[in-house]
């Protein structure tokens, strides 16, 4: 195994193990608000792997050699539309039963990060196995390296919780449609653009550059629009700065 691919399993391991906790930790200080809610997003997250791994296992049941069927799996429509539905509404339930009247961005963004932060730990722990018994891996057969693609997931939880929350906040059902759509359809984009991330050249650097636009700048935009304090905004913006300064 080369170095570069034990350095990137290590980074992974770190930000995925660890970063969550820092998000959570940073939340607190700034925010006086209960790990409950935090508990519910990873209890939710759960409950929806268990849905979703008993569909799959019925779906795998129906004949694989069938052209359309073979076709929509293929696309990622089935497991993509399936994922997102029953996130979607397990998201909206969870809330609606747990939240009751605490509803407000606050609890949404700790909603996300236990979603999203049982799911990275999940996946470091992954790594680690991968680490310690598996063999070989190119460094990018996956779309961002270093555990990046785990934190930028937690932040598409936070994303898609902030949005759920405003059927309630704002008495609006159309939010669960757009949550809806942004989850499903990252879902199928990243299905179909994941082989494309072997192949090397423009069609590589032009699938990064598509990816990195989808998945990390939409949630921050839409955090970024439903906090009320901006603290967390004015952190990645001055983040964002930094960077260009230093280049």
């Amino acid at each position: 195994m080369s170095s570069l691919i034990i350095v990137d399993r290590i980074l992974t391991i770190l930000a995925t193990l660890i970063f969550p906790f820092l998000l959570a930790f940073w939340f607190f200080k700034n925010y006086k608000k209960s790990w409950k809610t935090v508990g519910i997003g990873a209890l939710s997250y759960f409950i929806i792997n268990l849905i979703i791994g008993v569909t799959m296992l019925l779906i795998s049941f129906v004949n694989p050699d069938s052209p359309k069927y073979f076709l929509i799996s293929f696309f990622g429509l089935i497991p993509g539309v399936l994922a997102a539905i029953f996130e979607e509404i397990v998201r909206l339930f969870s809330m609606k039963l747990f939240l009751k009247k605490t509803f407000n961005w606050q609890n949404a963004f700790l909603f996300g990060i236990g979603w999203g932060g049982v799911e990275s730990i999940i996946f470091g722990f992954g790594k680690i196995f991968e680490l310690v018994v598996l063999g070989n891996e190119p460094i990018f057969s996956y779309l961002l390296p270093f555990g990046i693609s785990r934190i930028v997931a937690i932040f598409g939880q936070i994303a898609l919780s902030i949005l759920m929350v405003q059927v309630f906040i704002q008495r609006k059902p159309i939010f669960f449609l757009y949550a809806f759509s942004y989850h499903t359809t990252v879902n199928i984009i990243l299905t179909l653009l994941s082989p494309m991330i072997s192949k090397g050249g423009i069609i590589r650097y032009t699938t990064d550059i598509f990816v990195w636009i989808i998945l990390i700048i939409l949630p921050l935009v839409i955090i970024h629009k439903f906090e009320k304090e901006k603290r967390f905004s004015n952190i990645i913006k001055n983040s964002i700065k930094k960077v260009f300064d230093f280049y």
